[in-house]
């Protein structure tokens, strides 16, 4: 697990005088932004397999931000097995035998196989006047006993003369999305577009979409 956590700025660090938003975060085609989780083991003299597992970090991007087609975003768990003690194992310690330490392990030695699941972490795009992107989102967790990953997507509207309406669109979400190429300093609407098949199927288990949004033809999220 890990954060990592990626600036944009704003549209007028570039040129202050633009009549449209300008990129200013640029997550390329073969781009890929990790934080999944991690399996950390300890050493053990009895050759028991020990240790913990972390669950996915937290991947957040702010500013103008085009995230390219091919681009991969990974927060997604992972699942490991370990061998623990049989009384964490089993119910009130059921179904062990102690074992004397002749014919059998001394309990402090004993230990039985059991798989952990870790959770998915969280995923945060959020741009300051506009958001395009049609990179790869994914969130799975570790196993059945862990949680997927939470997405948060969220833009401003770019409004250069006047304060935008309250009741403004500031993202427009669609069921796929077009490809996005542009590089730092390309002109751009403003606003945020987001394609629910870029994290349909990256196993997340919540969706929170920020600001007043629209959705383009027929959504299935």
């Amino acid at each position: 697990g890990g954060v990592i956590t990626a600036g944009g700025g704003s549209t007028s660090v570039l040129d202050p005088s633009s009549p449209v938003a300008l990129v200013t975060t640029l997550i390329g085609p073969q781009a890929v932004l990790s934080v999944t989780g991690a399996v950390i083991r300890t050493p053990d003299d009895f050759g028991r397999r020990t240790g913990r597992i972390l669950s996915g970090g937290t991947i957040s991007l702010t500013g103008n931000i085009a995230a390219s087609t091919g681009a991969i975003i990974d927060v997604s768990g992972t699942s490991a097995m370990f061998d623990i003690d049989p009384d964490t194992a089993t119910p009130a310690g059921t179904g062990r035998s102690m074992g004397n330490g002749l014919v059998s392990l001394p309990k402090l030695v004993a230990s039985v196989p059991v798989r952990l699941d870790g959770s998915a972490g969280s995923i945060s795009l959020i741009g300051n006047e506009l958001l395009l992107t049609d990179a790869s989102l994914l969130g799975e967790a570790g196993g059945n006993q862990a949680q997927g990953g939470l997405l948060t997507v969220a833009s401003k509207i770019f409004s250069p003369l006047e304060i935008p309406l309250p009741s403004a669109v500031n993202l427009t979400v669609s069921q796929a999305g077009g490809a996005v190429a542009s590089g730092i300093g390309a002109p751009a609407a403003g606003g945020g577009r987001f394609a629910v098949d870029s994290f349909s199927d990256g196993g997340f288990d919540s969706l929170s979409l920020g600001g007043v949004v629209s959705f383009q033809g027929k959504v299935s999220i």
